[in-house]
């Protein structure tokens, strides 16, 4: 595991006050997490959170802006943290093969790689990943929050993935496309074998073998008729 003892910076633009920088901030972060992951975001309040730390409501507010803002901030930590890790696991891989083999395992079993961090919960923020994270961008304000680059996290990410696909296939045209394809597919059947199991064909119990199989399927079958 990479990212136990880095630490990771983020936007300026996430936040009022850097959470990072004071143990109230710190317990606001991982206290949200625990929230968010048995709430869900809708049901999730600054006037909870406030009651479950303690602190008050108003002292939240100094630290972010709004709940949304919070849940970028979450989701700009995780997707920072995996690309730390997907860097570190394929960093001396001289197979492209291997290489993007291991991204899509990441991507479904981020907790294998990185089981623990002394304060984010990596299981429950994939949860969020999972259950929420689309709620962090599918807003009237995304354009605005991507020229504040609110979203690099994700797209490094994105890129990376993308740079392995035209490691192994030099000529595909779509390697981006097909990477954020790959990872939002990966999101959507986790969320389907949770709620709408009758979409997926990976179940509950099999799932994540299945889904495996199913996305490396679709991205080799696809780089493979483009070399």
């Amino acid at each position: 595991c990479m990212i136990q003892n880095i630490q990771i910076q983020l936007n300026e633009h996430l936040y009022l006050k850097d959470p990072m920088q004071s143990e109230l901030g710190k317990a606001m972060l991982q206290k949200s997490v625990e929230l968010i992951y048995e709430l869900g975001f809708e049901e999730f309040t600054f006037k909870k959170l406030s009651t479950a730390i303690p602190t008050t409501e108003a002292t939240i507010y100094r630290y972010f802006e709004n709940k949304h803002r919070l849940l970028q901030y979450l989701t700009n930590w995780y997707w920072s943290a995996m690309t730390i890790e997907y860097t570190y696991l394929t960093n001396n891989m001289q197979q492209a093969e291997q290489a993007i083999s291991t991204g899509i395992e990441l991507i479904i079993h981020p907790t294998k790689f990185m089981p623990q961090h002394p304060m984010l919960s990596v299981e429950k923020l994939f949860g969020i990943i999972i259950n929420e994270s689309n709620k962090s961008y599918l807003t009237t304000s995304i354009d605005e929050d991507n020229q504040l680059k609110l979203f690099k996290p994700y797209k490094d990410f994105c890129n990376i993935l993308a740079a392995s696909f035209l490691k192994y296939a030099p000529k595909f045209s779509f390697a981006h496309s097909l990477a954020s394809t790959c990872v939002e597919s990966i999101l959507h059947q986790c969320y389907f074998m949770q709620h709408l199991p009758s979409l997926t064909d990976c179940k509950s119990n099999t799932g994540a073998k299945g889904l495996q199989t199913f996305i490396k399927n679709l991205i080799f079958n696809t780089l493979d008729k483009n070399k």
